[in-house]
């Protein structure tokens, strides 16, 4: 079973000074603890997208001993990650183009 990448959204009026980004990407959330989102103030949160893992993501959370996530401040920071990583994947098409929507949606 393909693995799913998703993006959260923390609304401005939701951020702390511990926990200022207001985009986290989380890689495989069904392998996080519960109560390791719920510290980290993630559970609540809006899933502002969401996609199958590339196969070369695949391989390399594989290889990892922890959960992943990436935290963002930007949607300009994102967007400039996911171009990079999904360069070569055809399965993922329009996918930039989905995300950019979505970010202009919330004025990041």
């Amino acid at each position: 079973m393909r693995r799913i990448l998703q993006i959260l959204h923390r609304p401005a009026h939701k951020k702390t000074t511990s926990n200022p980004e207001r985009l986290i990407v989380l890689l495989d959330r069904k392998s996080w603890p519960t109560r390791v989102l719920e510290r980290r103030g993630w559970f609540n949160l809006e899933v502002l997208a969401s996609r199958y893992l590339t196969e070369e993501e695949e391989r390399w959370l594989d290889a990892q001993y922890r959960v992943q996530a990436f935290k963002y401040n930007t949607g300009v920071e994102l967007l400039e990650d996911e171009r990079f990583v999904m360069k070569d994947d055809p399965r993922c098409r329009g996918w930039i183009k989905t995300l950019t929507t979505k970010l202009k949606s919330i004025k990041l």
